[in-house]
């Protein structure tokens, strides 16, 4: 048979890898809020050499030896950042208590808001010289101030920085402060950039989470989105998530938290990672004991930029195949012109060295507003990367037609001179098993017979939730690692089929 494999993609593992915003390697961007009212005596335990950095939005963390709660825990979590919160009466840590070993200063908190710092920028810029002077030759991020869709600010975001740098032009400003809560990480990378193209410094987000929604997938697919974005944008210097723990209910819920409630074990929002290697079997221990990693996994590139993630750059040495860009004209994907994909592909070349490489999918733009159509997208691509290296084309099958789908798959084949991998393919739009298994049983003997498929891998082995791919596409049962009635037949195709 044609080498079959299966999409681990989304809920599992990924064929880049994924699983805990605090498992595989550290990221040396990577940091978290934690409030010291709810922190309990393990949770710094938990965070050692998993972030970067942390703050508690205090200048000195008094707490941890004058709090008897925290007596005989131990030594206090590297790497924190101090904050001067504020200024004036209305306003509380102020800089002076700042111990000699914080790394970082951070400058006032959402300084726009009535309810935080609420300074006026013509207070903010005068007391700025004292910040100076408390930071020395330490790192000094700026103020923070916050999008006014739903607090009654002082000023809007711009007007509060434009008049803040206006009126404090001489000061020394290392790098900005954002808060991100809008919940579209498209929109947030945008709003970034329009900061940094403002005032021209690299940016902390010292807090960001999903806004308004109370359950972990809302949180868990953000971060999926977010994060990667985040790691590989060149404008942002740190980012923290809000928060450790946090026990209510507001604009953020309770479930953005990375540790429970009342133990220092971390969430499935703490869980959630990211990656091009799969660091998460060993890493993670949540899978202690289970052996050893599936054979013959392929890596992915899956994009590149600020809006991108899995950059090839952590892929194993003994990754069998590698792949690149997925679903590049797709904006909620890998979201790259040809001319970005092609500039970038002579790296993915060098990556790869003398293993297969697959070049990038694109999409049949259905249910998608795509950049370009999948053959404007593919034919700009190889005219601009005529003399790049790959192996064999992608393809991506969901139209739910096999007849068709293969009359699609002659065509790239013809247009292209190479043969193809299915990365991804499965039966859209329906919530039956049984559409699941006839659709198979018409797909896998065309693949398996055609000469110019080389692989295909099944979407997916565990999907947890429905859209154009449903739940009934799993392999695998959504709580244990036993066969659907969909996994069975897909693995025993080569036996019935």
């Amino acid at each position: 048979m044609h080498a079959s494999a299966i999409c681990l993609l989304l809920s599992f593992v990924a064929l880049s890898g994924v699983v805990g915003f605090l498992s595989g390697r550290p990221s040396q961007k990577k940091g978290v809020c934690i409030s010291h009212w709810d922190l309990l005596c393990g949770d710094f335990d938990v965070y050692r050499g998993r972030v970067a950095w942390w703050y508690d939005w205090g200048d000195s963390p008094i707490y941890w030896t004058n709090d008897t709660k925290f007596s005989g825990c131990g030594d206090l979590l590297e790497n924190r950042a101090a904050m001067v919160w504020g200024w004036g009466s209305r306003n509380r840590y102020h800089g002076h208590n700042i111990p000699s070993d914080a790394q970082y200063i951070l400058g006032y908190n959402e300084a726009n808001n009535p309810d935080q710092a609420h300074l006026t920028p013509a207070e903010a810029a005068a007391h700025w010289p004292e910040i100076e002077r408390i930071a020395g030759n330490r790192p000094l991020v700026g103020p923070s101030a916050i999008i006014c869709n739903h607090v009654r600010c002082n000023e809007t975001l711009w007007e509060w920085m434009d008049h803040f740098f206006q009126l404090c032009h001489g000061c020394r400003v290392d790098y900005l402060a954002a808060h991100l809560y809008q919940g579209n990480p498209q929109k947030e990378m945008a709003f970034l950039e329009r900061m940094y193209h403002r005032y021209h410094k690299k940016i902390w987000i010292t807090e960001m989470a999903f806004p308004n929604d109370h359950t972990e997938e809302a949180q868990i697919n953000y971060m999926k989105e977010i994060l990667p974005r985040l790691e590989a944008s060149p404008i942002v210097s740190r980012y923290a998530w809000f928060s450790s723990r946090w026990p209510k209910d507001a604009f953020i819920m309770h479930t953005a938290s990375l540790l429970e409630a009342n133990s220092s074990t971390l969430t499935r929002v703490g869980r959630y990672d990211w990656g091009d290697s799969p660091t998460y079997w060993t890493s993670n221990t949540q899978y202690s004991g289970c052996g050893d990693l599936l054979e013959n996994r392929a890596a992915m590139v899956w994009g590149w930029g600020s809006r991108n993630n899995y950059h090839g750059h952590n892929i194993p040495s003994d990754a069998q195949y590698i792949m690149g860009y997925n679903e590049a004209n797709n904006p909620n994907q890998a979201h790259l012109t040809p001319q970005e994909a092609a500039a970038h592909w002579p790296e993915i070349e060098r990556i790869a060295g003398n293993r297969p490489l697959v070049g990038p999918s694109a999409i049949i733009c259905n249910h998608v507003r795509c950049n370009e159509t999948l053959w404007e997208w593919m034919d700009h691509f190889f005219h601009l990367c005529h003399r790049c290296r790959v192996d064999y084309l992608a393809a991506h099958l969901y139209q739910g037609n096999p007849q068709k789908e293969m009359a699609f798959l002659e065509r790239m084949y013809h247009r292209y001179h190479k043969k193809i991998w299915v990365t991804e393919f499965a039966f859209p739009h329906n919530n039956t098993e049984e559409a699941q298994i006839n659709y198979m049983k018409e797909i896998l003997p065309r693949l398996e017979a055609s000469p110019i498929v080389a692989r295909y891998a099944w979407f997916s082995s565990r999907r947890l939730k429905d859209a154009s791919i449903g739940h009934t596409a799993s392999l695998l049962e959504a709580n244990s690692s036993a066969l659907t009635r969909v996994g069975k037949f897909y693995l025993n195709f080569h036996v019935s089929g």
